[in-house]
């Protein structure tokens, strides 16, 4: 659990960074875009690990069934979504693709 948190910590802190300490970053130059997708990538292996290790009762376990059905669904968020930001024959069927989109997600 230590992992996750500090990870989540890194990537809360490489994300503010820009607006927290502007001078900072500024005075980094183009050398600072660099360390900071270090630090991000960092801190997701840093989530990862401490997600993956992180010992915690099973609440509910899913039935078989609803692991095609997440998909399934998510494929039609993501065709939603994509419609969304383009002029074609379905978007001219769905007043708001891209708020039914994340409806469906």
């Amino acid at each position: 659990m230590t992992w996750l948190i500090l990870g989540l910590a890194l990537w809360t802190g490489a994300h503010l960074f820009k607006r927290a300490l502007p001078k900072q970053r500024e005075a980094l130059g183009k050398a600072g875009r660099p360390l900071v997708a270090v630090v991000i990538i960092a801190s997701i292996v840093l989530m990862v690990v401490g997600y993956r290790g992180a010992e915690g009762p099973e609440i509910y376990a899913l039935p078989g069934w609803s692991w095609y059905l997440n998909n399934g669904l998510m494929v039609v968020a993501l065709f939603l979504m994509d419609i969304g930001r383009v002029n074609g024959v379905t978007r001219h069927y769905i007043r708001h693709p891209m708020l039914l989109g994340v409806i469906v997600w």
